[in-house]
């Protein structure tokens, strides 16, 4: 009978000691998926934030190297989202390549025209949204926000 209770017990203890280390590395495993889906998420974000920042530079040397803001949004593809000649917008998908109609994300061009007796002032703010309307911009935080003006003189 000692025997039988000896064997039963050196049975039990490798099955408590297995169950316990496959509980330790379900809690693990746990732990390590957050942290890889944490760690796309930030590179997903840094990503968008690379590709707005090299868009905004690539719009804002544009409006420097023409006439007019109007006269680049028409270079670049862009659509006038308020009727006006000062205010352009443009679409592109996840990966950051331009489409004709709401997407993923977004770039919003405003300008404005300050006349002087020598010249005007153009200033351009060339902001980079994750969204797909420009009406859904104000609900949102811009990635990137940029500024560039221009001095036009009058001959």
């Amino acid at each position: 009978m000692d025997q039988e209770n000896e064997q039963n017990r050196s049975f039990r203890l490798p099955m408590i000691e297995l169950v316990l280390i496959i509980g330790i590395f379900a809690i693990i495993s746990v732990f390590l998926v957050r942290m890889f889906m944490g760690t796309n998420r930030l590179q997903k974000e840094a990503t968008d934030l690379s590709c707005a920042v090299i868009k905004a530079e690539s719009i804002a040397e544009e409006i420097k190297n023409t006439a007019s803001v109007g006269e680049a949004a028409t270079q670049l593809g862009m659509i006038s989202y308020d009727n006006t000649s000062q205010n352009f917008c443009m679409y592109y998908d996840k990966d950051w390549n331009q489409t004709l109609s709401p997407s993923v994300n977004i770039i919003v061009v405003t300008s404005t025209i300050t006349r002087g007796e020598t010249g005007r002032m153009v200033n351009a703010n060339i902001a980079a949204y994750s969204c797909s309307n420009v009406e859904d911009t104000a609900k949102k935080d811009a990635l990137v926000k940029l500024n560039t003006k221009k001095w036009v003189s009058s001959k």
